[in-house]
């Protein structure tokens, strides 16, 4: 695990994994977490209701792309809300999300290690048990068309990480198994933080904010991008191929030039959003 990024180029870009790189967002939530939750905490009842509030919170509104348990918690509000489902202990999981502690499997390891939450300890067996899942699902899941190139591409101008909210390990799995790995500089995932530290820890290194690009599929994205000054870059959800294909023809090389103003940003977030809101 490389535990430091150092700056070595004047420009900077970072690239989400999951349903940016690759086409893995379905099979994250529909196939991996969603029968996860099922099965943890009992939902078979309400099984096809919380399938139907889970997928439009990940996958098909402007929360696509939160971190799972900020979108585990959101879903299972809305479960209860709706009358479907009542959770016992759901405050502890609360709780754990506004501490202000990473969120992450080992983050939630360490607080049940000091608090008594019976709620929480199925909230990491599903998070782990999703995880499995999803290993097993997206064994060697190749990238989006046009992935390698751009990245080739932007190498020669720009140091490149990996910025994610997936776990370490699995994102090292997947851009090995897709032999892009070695085509990046860092791969920060939540053990880092969320997207926005983990942009912040590479400003640090000395980027100015309009020569730093995030490459992402979710609002969230563009939000840490926003949070450090970077500029925003989309892949719009349906439209993977043909995003990165204008990314490696055009919006690059506007970005190393100067060229890629926030209204050329405004215009392409707003196509963006328009799709994420259906």
């Amino acid at each position: 695990m490389i535990l430091e990024f150092i700056k070595k180029k004047r420009f900077f870009v970072g690239i989400d994994s999951d349903g940016t790189t690759f086409d893995s967002m379905t099979i994250k939530h529909t196939y991996s977490f969603i029968p996860a939750t099922i099965e943890i905490f009992g939902l078979e009842s309400c099984a096809e209701e919380f399938k139907t509030i889970a997928e439009k919170v990940n996958l098909y509104s402007l929360d696509r792309g939160v971190n799972r348990f900020t979108g585990q918690l959101m879903a299972f509000k809305q479960l209860e809300e709706k009358g479907l489902f009542k959770f016992e202990g759901i405050e502890d999981f609360e709780a754990f999300l506004n501490s202000g502690a990473p969120l992450s499997n080992e983050s939630l390891e360490s607080w049940n290690s000091e608090h008594n939450s019976e709620f929480n300890q199925k909230v990491l067996k599903w998070s782990r048990l999703g995880d499995e899942y999803f290993e097993k699902l997206t064994d060697n899941i190749p990238p989006f068309r046009y992935v390698s190139e751009t990245i080739e591409k932007m190498r020669i101008s720009a140091d490149i990480m990996v910025v994610s909210a997936a776990s370490y390990k699995g994102l090292l799995k997947d851009w090995s198994n897709a032999k892009l790995s070695d085509k990046v500089d860092f791969i920060a995932g939540q053990e880092f933080g969320n997207k926005a530290s983990q942009l912040l820890y590479a400003k640090q290194s000395g980027y100015s904010g309009e020569d730093m690009l995030m490459i992402g599929d979710a609002l969230g994205d563009y939000n840490s991008a926003k949070k450090v000054g970077a500029l925003f870059y989309p892949i719009t959800p349906g439209r993977e191929v043909e995003s990165w294909k204008a990314l490696k023809d055009t919006y690059f090389d506007m970005f190393i030039n100067g060229e890629y103003t926030k209204e050329v940003e405004q215009k392409l977030y707003n196509e963006f959003t328009e799709i994420l809101k259906g």
